[in-house]
């Protein structure tokens, strides 16, 4: 009885548990990933919702502070022609102070004539400096709309401080261009209003005037204040060119160059018109934001692999050992009907062989019965001739059982299979090549074939069977486990009273972990595939070195090609003895 037709079946109900496994693990990872790719889409809309309501909070507060220094300005404006001769001086630098030091947001109020020169000023020592090529005297001076808020762009103080300055121009009598009145933001008020907008440590904010020069930023970094941000590409310039008053974008950023969701809001006065806006810009760095997800979707990845793996470890060693359970089944039943037909035969055998004893022993037990009864009744009326004659009927009686016995005793020794070999004076050279040659012509049509016989070889009394069992077996196997175009090689020398014989190949090798058990009988290593054999060849080879009185080792890795070495020791002479039994099970 024979596994080898049930294989493709087996192997088909082996696929189907992988490939449901596989499927649900697929369907597993793609609604793992999905509900992820899911969750990293709404963090992103959380995330940029809520970075446009923080970019309108400081939009609705700088809106309502623009609004309140337009009206002071136009205040101041409508009380200058009050404020002539000395008295009037000081009481307009008086009020300029007062002014402003009420309103947050403030540092500077001055009235600029139309030379250019700081007339009042609630800062005296500024008083007197002429201001003429300032931006924020410039713009207005171009500009010449009376109704306008003029936003400079931001420039360096003395004290080395960015300022911006909002101004409303002084008309003449005839409405022509008389100065300007104008108040410099104070930085430090909105760094405030733009922390407090603040809610992650990786978050920044920044003012920049509409023509791109950046105003302030914080946390506040070196070289920031001032810079240029109307750049190809920026997101200042993707936000004006959008004519957009509001836009959430993800990206590099132009002033620090990290992948950052960056919420714009372009900021106007709600009563007055203005020459240029302001533009503000809240964002969250990319990393720092999705750093919560991407833990969360290792710890899942993590915890998926270790379960896919875990499910399939599982399902390979069941299978493995199911597989393992039906291989040894099916080899333990296919034993026992080969133990039941032999012993069946045997039994057969045996019933043959009881009843041709039964038969044969009947003629001489009668003939040697009735000899013996005729001498012992007739003895002394015999003739002496008739009493050789029955002498010679129970000498033939015996000699006849006796050989019974022996063919009993030889059907014995073949049924347990116990032989006798000869140990004869063989030429070694001979003897090796003549294997050779045959395994030549049986074998090596396709591989290259090298036999090399030492000199020193000689003659030896040796058991010409037991040594022809191992060359040829060891030669078989070499050409079998050899692809095509392979070489195989047979070295045969004499050392120290002991016969070697080297036969390496350069096939498919012996795995590490098989070499243990190849000189059991049927194993067969997992690298044969579709090798023909049965696994009985070294399990041979060992027995009848055992028998020998000889050794075997290996050399060999898997895919390198294996050298297997023999010794034997060599019977110089055999004075006593002609016969050399040996027992092979």
């Amino acid at each position: 009885m024979s596994t080898q037709g049930h294989k493709p079946h087996r192997r088909h109900e082996y696929l189907a548990p992988r490939l449901a496994l596989a499927a649900g693990l697929l369907i597993a990872g793609c609604f793992i990933g999905y509900s992820m790719y899911q969750q990293h889409g709404r963090i992103g809309q959380r995330e940029s919702e809520r970075l446009a309501i923080q970019a309108n909070v400081i939009n609705e507060n700088l809106g309502r502070q623009l609004d309140g220094i337009y009206l002071a300005l136009q205040g101041i404006r409508k009380e200058l022609p009050g404020w002539k001769g000395k008295s009037g001086t000081e009481l307009a630098n008086r009020h300029l102070r007062a002014l402003a030091d009420a309103m947050p947001g403030v540092r500077t109020i001055m009235i600029i004539d139309a030379a250019g020169s700081i007339t009042f000023c609630n800062r005296e020592q500024v008083i007197g400096q002429n201001v003429r090529y300032r931006e924020y005297f410039q713009a207005p001076l171009k500009g010449q709309k009376l109704s306008a808020l003029y936003i400079s762009p931001p420039f360096k103080t003395i004290l080395g401080n960015f300022v911006i300055s909002i101004g409303l121009i002084i008309p003449g009598p005839n409405g022509e261009f008389n100065g300007v009145v104008s108040a410099a933001l104070d930085p430090e008020y909105f760094r405030i209003l733009l922390g407090s907008v603040l809610y992650a440590p990786d978050m920044w904010a920044a003012l920049a005037h509409g023509d791109g020069r950046q105003f302030l930023m914080v946390p506040e970094r070196k070289g920031m204040a001032g810079l240029d941000l109307n750049r190809p590409g920026s997101f200042f310039t993707s936000h004006r060119e959008s004519g957009l008053e509001a836009n959430v974008m993800t990206g590099r950023v132009y002033a620090t160059g990290d992948e950052r969701m960056m919420a714009l809001r372009t900021i106007r006065s709600g009563t007055v018109a203005m020459d240029k806006p302001l533009v503000v810009a809240v964002g969250r760095n990319m990393s720092a934001l999705y750093a919560d997800w991407r833990r969360e979707s290792f710890g899942k990845g993590a915890l998926f692999g270790i379960l896919a793996l875990a499910l399939t470890s599982a399902l390979l060693f069941y299978q493995h050992h199911q597989r393992n359970f039906e291989i040894t089944s099916a080899r333990y039943l296919e034993e026992l009907l080969r133990a039941k037909e032999t012993a069946q035969e045997a039994n057969e055998a045996k019933g043959r062989l009881l009843t041709t004893v039964a038969h044969e022993f009947r003629t001489p037990l009668s003939l040697l019965t009735s000899s013996t009864d005729i001498l012992d009744r007739y003895d002394e009326r015999l003739s002496r001739d008739e009493r050789i004659r029955q002498h010679d009927h129970i000498r033939s009686a015996a000699q006849q059982m006796s050989g019974l016995v022996d063919s009993v005793l030889a059907f014995n020794l073949l049924d347990t299979h116990i032989h006798s070999h000869k140990a004869v004076e063989i030429d070694i050279g001979q003897f090796c090549l003549g294997i050779a040659e045959e395994a030549r012509i049986a074998c090596c049509s396709s591989h290259d074939f090298s036999v090399s016989i030492a000199d020193n070889c000689g003659t030896a009394r040796l058991d010409k069977t037991l040594l022809r069992r191992v060359v040829e077996n060891l030669l078989t196997n070499a050409f079998r486990y050899t692809p095509t175009g392979g070489s195989v090689s047979f070295h045969v020398s004499r050392e120290n009273g002991r016969l070697q014989l080297v036969i390496s190949d350069s096939g498919i090798g012996i795995p590490e972990e098989c070499q243990k058990r190849i000189f059991e009988a049927f194993y067969r290593c997992n690298n044969v595939e579709a090798r023909r054999g049965v696994g009985l060849g070294l399990s041979i080879v060992q027995e009848a070195l055992s028998q020998l009185g000889g050794a075997i080792s290996i050399d060999s890795s898997a895919g390198k090609g294996t050298s297997m070495r023999v010794e034997i020791p060599i019977v110089e002479r055999l004075d006593q003895k002609e016969q050399l039994p040996c027992t092979r099970s």
